[in-house]
């Protein structure tokens, strides 16, 4: 920000920031120059490394702190950078993060964070196709088509900041007003009164001139926010603004509006009186400026935040004599003083997890110039604090008394202080103690110091993290279950190991010089559990150039120095200095300390090496040194700057498993046994999905890995139960369960604890004892019953079966359990009444017999049926008739040859028939009157004679249900008999009256449970005493057919139903 010149009367500030608050007070030090430090940067081609990722060339800022750290910068590693921090690859495979408070980065459409750059572009000139466009601005230019940029007229369209981490636009025309948003929300701020002037474009900035009168307004597109500037020429200008404000301001998530303040030209601070007004449903800001007795120029800066959701910090100061002022929203901390007064200011921030840290710096902006020199002491907050309501020193949360850090502070001009923070922020970092943040005090209190805030309007002045630590082990690839597979019950996850590394990296202190004359190694222990693959050795070149094979090796040790011949040599051309890898592929044992050695005793060239000094080890070793033909010494406090990698096999495994595609996760292992790579785990507690995954990171006893996941999707399917259920059977070999037929029905129950699993197939199998008579196979069907084939089973024996499932995914059940049955003997009846082909005397036949059954059940049902056919039809028929009884005596009978079967019931089956075949008499004489009617029955064939021209037969029966009767008469060659039908009142119902020899049917209708007569005799005196009539009584089965009509739509429109009978 350049000095304020004369010609420049009256500054409005208004600034819209991204991320980090603005200054709602400006410090007197803000009115002195602030360059923003232009980075100067390395080439960024030509760090290519096979074992490094992408790098880019770093700033000259970054590359100085890696030399005070006595590294190299090997560029910044892009895939690691996040929204506010950049990541740099360091020459001894250590990692320098500059994390910021504000922005440093923006996403483009296709995901990738970029560098920041606040330049316009015209609406109209914009390249669609760039996708280095933010994610913001590209959401708004999707109705902006390429058709429409070129029809449109240019001196209304805005211009665009294209690649920032939200969406602004900047008229050509002051009065349509700015926007700024992010996300759904989105502020837009239009200036009442304002002329139309148009604005002229420099890089970043639109000035636009003669708003209001004697007033100028630049707008500027600073990194997290717009800044808006009013320039006031003269007395003339406006002390009252107003600001339409379209979007919801004041219940915004994304924006704030800070205090507003002003400045004059001598440097004098006012507050600004700012006030949000709602008139009819639309939200105004107005300032009122007092400017008595200020000096022009002056500056008035209003400030809209849009609120950082990566950072949170809060900081402040306390003055002992003012009390109950809050500091929280000042552009500036102070701390120190003089006699009268005591600054102090506190600051409490988040950060990101990174590896192991070994150093930790807060950089911190001083303004102005130090006449003395001072120290500056930093000291834990113990508890809880809202910024805000640290209004005085009485108000100050309980603080540790021992300083965690102390800084000396010398005189002289603006300068940044970096304070050593590493003990605090390893603590945050492991749990040990809460981040509550810190205070910092000076301990002399000679002057007051002001650093810049982290809303400090200047944001290359803004403190920022640095923090140097080394990467946790590589993510281990996960080989199974990888997508696609089905597993159900014990499984066996596989994957590709991690790498760690023994890391001896530390801050350059010297160089070692191997050479003919002297061998220089560094021990280290390898893990107690398990072998290891040793791959790599990075060491760090330094110190002047030289060139030629440097011999590395592998050696044993005893009593911590190399011992005997090397194990392995590896030649490395050395032409440069810097990093170099030295690759292997041995196998090192457990619990095992090794040597890697530099040079020979024959090498001609020296090569100097960096090691390290007075370092916090992560693993136990030590630099080992061999002048001439001398023993080797060990140098307890040093170690080469070099890292060994191996796939090491006490690296533990994390393993997840997701049952919604990765959206939640639950534990299968906290940490498997050391170094395995595979594991076995039992899915069946898991619930069963369609969408599983399963991720897996490696432990090295410090840190944690990166996940490396199920590249798709897999299905983790639940086996279905056993079959249960089964019958008939028992489990019981002793005692079998009965089965009814040779060809028994088998059932079992299906059970699965997946949701909507069903059977798709099953498979029988059937033994008797232990030989298998019959497999099914494999039969594709959901029904839970098989009946087995005829052919296998006789009675009398027992069997057992059992059944195994597969569901709908065609995962297999295991077999049931064996069920043992015994095929039923059949029952066995012997009819003891009459002999075959007796003539009887009576329509009614007695039957007795006696049962017997082979398993001892009792006899619980009998059935007596009669045929004057063979059996064609049954003409008579018991039904099954509940009970032992072994006695019956049917109802009346017609006459003729009768066959009979009696069977009885075990319960389970019926026997096969006994057999009695009778001839009955035609014994339905007196029937010459209703009251006379000998008893008839349906479907029977009866035959007697009219024997005198004087003689009726009678004959009666109950209608067993509800319809039609047909009674049927068959009349003697050359007779005339006719048929009447009566019902119980002796009311004519029907008749048949048909002609000589004619055969009668007549059909009546009758009432279930009703008495019908039947009344037959001869017409005109025929009779015959030898030549007998027959007849038969049936229900008549009546079939109807219905046909329905239709519309032209398909309507049912009308049916006609006829009988076809």
């Amino acid at each position: 920000m350049k000095k304020l010149k004369k010609s420049l009367v009256f500054i409005l500030c208004f600034c819209l920031i991204l991320g980090i608050g603005v200054p709602a007070s400006i410090s007197a030090e803000e009115k002195e120059i602030i360059q923003e430090q232009t980075p100067m940067l390395q080439d960024s081609e030509g760090i290519i490394n096979d074992n490094s990722p992408v790098l880019e060339a770093a700033p000259t800022d970054v590359i100085e702190s890696a030399n005070e750290y006595g590294e190299t910068v090997l560029g910044e590693v892009v895939n690691l950078r996040t929204s506010n921090s950049k990541h740099y690859l360091l020459s001894d495979n250590t990692y320098m993060a500059r994390v910021t408070f504000t922005d440093q980065h923006y996403l483009d459409e296709t995901g990738t964070w970029r560098n920041i750059d606040t330049s316009l572009t015209d609406e109209a000139e914009i390249d669609a196709n760039d996708s280095s466009i933010s994610r913001e601005s590209a959401e708004t230019l999707k109705s902006f088509s390429a058709s429409a940029r070129i029809r449109v007229d240019k001196s209304e369209t805005d211009l665009r900041a294209l690649k920032v981490p939200f969406d602004v636009k900047l008229p050509k025309r002051i009065a349509k007003g700015y926007t700024i948003g992010k996300g759904s929300e989105s502020l837009t701020f239009i200036p009442l009164d304002a002329s139309s002037a148009r604005g002229e474009v420099f890089d970043n900035k639109m000035l636009y001139s003669d708003v209001w009168t004697s007033a100028d307004v630049e707008l500027e597109v600073i990194e997290n926010g717009i800044k808006e500037t009013i320039y006031l020429k003269d007395e003339q200008a406006p002390t009252t603004f107003r600001f339409k404000v379209e979007g919801d301001l004041a219940g915004s998530k994304t924006f704030e509006l800070q205090p507003a303040w002003l400045i004059d030209a001598n440097g004098t601070t006012r507050d600004v009186d700012q006030v949000i007004n709602e008139e009819n449903g639309q939200t105004y800001v107005d300032l009122t400026v007092d400017v008595s007795e200020l000096v022009y120029p002056i500056a008035i800066d209003p400030t809209v935040n849009i609120i950082s959701s990566q950072m949170t910090y809060q900081s402040t100061y306390v003055d002992s004599e003012s009390s109950y002022k809050d500091n929280s929203t000042s552009s500036s901390l102070l701390i120190g003083g003089d006699r009268i007064r005591t600054y102090q200011y506190l600051m409490q921030f988040n950060f990101e997890s990174v590896g192991t840290i070994y150093h930790a710096t807060l950089n911190m902006y001083r303004h102005g110039q130090r006449v003395h020199n001072s120290r500056i002491e930093l000291l834990k907050i113990l508890e809880p604090w809202t910024a805000s309501q640290v209004t005085s020193f009485s108000k100050v949360p309980r603080i540790d008394p021992n300083k965690f850090s102390s800084k000396e502070i010398s005189k002289g001009f603006i300068n940044w202080e970096t304070f050593d923070i590493t003990s605090v922020i390893k603590e945050w970092t492991n749990g040990t103690s809460p981040n509550y943040g810190f205070l910092a005090r000076d301990a002399f209190n000679y002057e007051t110091i002001s650093y810049a805030n982290f809303n400090a309007y200047t944001v290359s002045t803004r403190p920022y993290l640095q923090l140097v630590y080394t990467q946790p082990p590589t993510a281990p690839t996960v080989v199974s279950p990888n997508g696609g597979e089905v597993w159900t019950g014990e499984q066996t996850i596989t994957w590709l190991p991690s790498k760690d590394i023994y890391d001896f990296l530390g801050p350059r202190y010297s160089y070692q010089h191997p050479s003919g004359q002297q061998q220089v190694g560094q021990t280290f222990t390898t893990g107690t559990t398990g072998q290891e693959l040793l791959t790599k050795v990075n060491f760090t070149i330094g110190g002047f150039s030289t060139s030629g094979d440097l011999p590395v090796h592998l050696y044993a040790t005893s009593g911590g120095i190399p011992t005997g011949g090397p194990l392995k040599t590896v030649n490395v051309p050395v032409n440069s200095i810097g990093v170099h890898t030295a690759n292997f592929n041995d196998v090192l044992s457990s619990n095992t300390t090794y040597a890697i050695v530099f040079g020979t005793a024959n090498m001609k060239n020296s090569f100097p090496i960096e090691f390290t000094t007075n370092v916090s080890l992560r693993t136990v070793g030590s630099m080992v040194v061999k002048s001439g033909t001398g023993n080797y010494t060990e140098s307890l406090t040093d170690d080469l700057n070099i890292s060994i990698e191996t796939t090491k096999s006490n690296l533990r495994y994390h393993i997840q498993v997701s049952t919604d595609a990765g959206a939640t996760w639950v534990d299968i292992v906290a940490l498997t046994a050391p170094g395995v790579t595979s594991y076995s785990y039992n899915f069946t507690p898991v619930p069963q999905s369609f969408n599983a995954k399963v991720r897996i990171r490696s432990y090295n006893g410090q840190l944690y890995g990166a996940w490396d996941e199920s590249d798709n999707v897999f299905i983790i399917h639940q086996v279905p139960n056993q079959p249960t259920g089964l019958t008939p059977g028992s489990t019981n070999s002793a005692t079998p369960m009965l089965a009814a037929s040779t060809t028994p029905v088998l059932n079992w129950t299906f059970s699965h604890s997946g949701t909507g699993s069903f059977q798709s197939q099953y498979q029988v199998r059937l033994f008797s004892g232990t030989t298998l008579l019959h497999d099914s196979g494999w039969v594709q069907s959901s029904t839970t019953a098989y009946t087995v084939p005829s052919g296998l089973l006789t009675r009398k024996s027992t069997y057992n079966w059992q059944v195994r499932v597969k569901d709908n995914v065609g995962t297999e059940s295991a077999y049931s359990a064996r069920s043992y049955i015994k095929i039923n003997g059949l029952p066995l009846v012997n009819v003891t009444s009459y002999t075959n082909g007796a003539t009887l005397t009576t329509n009614s036949p007695q039957f007795t017999w006696t049962y017997t059954d082979s398993e001892g059940q009792v006899q619980t049902e009998y059935r007596i049926m009669g045929s004057q056919d063979n059996w064609q039809t049954v003409g008579y028929d018991s039904g099954p008739l509940a009970g032992n009884a072994t006695t019956f005596t049917t109802v009346p009978l017609a006459n003729g040859a009768w066959s009979f079967r009696i069977l009885a019931k075990d319960g389970m089956e019926w026997s096969e028939p006994g057999v009695r075949n009778l001839i009955l008499p035609a014994s339905f004489e007196p029937n010459n009157t209703p009251a006379q009617a000998f008893a008839i029955n349906y479907n029977q064939t009866y035959s007697t004679v009219i024997d005198t021209s004087t003689d009726i037969d009678f004959f009666k029966y109950v209608a067993s249900s509800n319809g039609v009767d047909i009674f049927t008469l068959n009349v003697p060659v050359g007779k005339n008999y006719d048929v009447h039908i009566y019902d119980s009142n002796m009311n004519l119902l029907a008749a048949g009256i048909q002609g000589v020899g004619a055969a009668e049917n007549v059909l009546y209708q009758v009432t279930k449970g009703n008495t019908y007569y039947v009344k037959v005799f001869g017409v005109d005196g025929h009779f015959s005493a030898t030549a007998p009539y027959s007849f038969i009584l049936k229900k008549l089965a009546i079939q109807y057919e219905t046909v329905y009509q239709y519309d032209a739509n398909g309507n049912i429109t009308g049916k006609t139903t006829t009988q076809k009978n």
